[in-house]
């Protein structure tokens, strides 16, 4: 009889065991949307633009003045005053050229790269959607090189050499060389340029009103090259 029993419970073992496959393991999440079932739809490229312009204006949970690189900028500069009450040292600090702990710019940091992520993101799935027209896919991709282009920019010209990441895969890159970086740069926003439908000036064919444009594109290649021939005293700007 104990025989039979383990006999029998061998075979129901190999019986589950052999109506098992991979498949029956792998589930698609039903609560909410990740990198394998998102990008099906124009509204999530839509989305996805969106969360990468979120990164320039959300309020962190700490203080906004070492969070925006257009506000650490401003503070550094000779147009504002770090202010604040007694205790806001770091924005004081900030003004007066002063280190107040290693982490004092993580807040920017970490907003820019993160937008860098999901621009990368919306750039490696565009050849995964089926596009109405070149139009409408130039201006998902103008949108997503801008913003990546300004990231960097921006990234550059608070700390210098940055790591250059432009997939997306994470990775921990070490520093690249400026010109690399502003190669990129010039790279994405002349893609970007290209790829952006044409349009009458402050409208948009898709009504994206506020967002970017083949005319702002164009002013920011423009103050990429002023910027960079000025700073690094060279002629030309490189392209990736």
């Amino acid at each position: 009889m104990k025989n039979m029993k383990k006999i029998l419970l061998l075979l129901l073992t190999g019986a589950l065991l052999a109506g098992c496959s991979e498949s029956f393991l792998d589930t698609m999440p039903l609560t909410k949307k990740t990198n394998t079932d998102f990008y099906q739809t124009l509204a999530d490229f839509d989305q996805a633009l969106t969360a990468a312009y979120v990164t320039m204006v959300s309020v962190p949970e700490g203080s906004v003045l070492n969070a925006y690189p257009f506000v650490i900028s401003e503070l550094m500069s000779d147009e504002r005053f770090g202010g604040g009450g007694d205790n806001d040292l770091t924005p004081r600090a900030i003004c007066d050229f002063k280190i107040d702990g290693s982490d004092m710019f993580a807040g920017a940091w970490v907003r820019y790269y993160r937008g860098i992520f999901r621009t990368n993101m919306i750039l490696a799935n565009l050849e995964n959607y089926e596009w109405e027209s070149a139009a409408q896919k130039g201006n998902i991709e103008g949108q997503a090189r801008f913003l990546r282009g300004m990231f960097y920019f921006d990234l550059s010209r608070l700390f210098g050499e940055v790591p250059l990441i432009i997939e997306a895969k994470p990775v921990n890159n070490p520093k690249a060389a400026a010109a690399d970086t502003y190669g990129q740069i010039a790279f994405d926003l002349k893609t970007a340029i290209e790829a952006f439908p044409k349009v009458t000036y402050g409208t948009s064919v898709y009504g994206d009103m506020g967002r970017a444009n083949r005319w702002t594109a164009e002013a920011l290649m423009a103050r990429v090259f002023l910027f960079y021939t000025g700073y690094y005293e060279v002629d030309e700007l490189p392209l990736a």
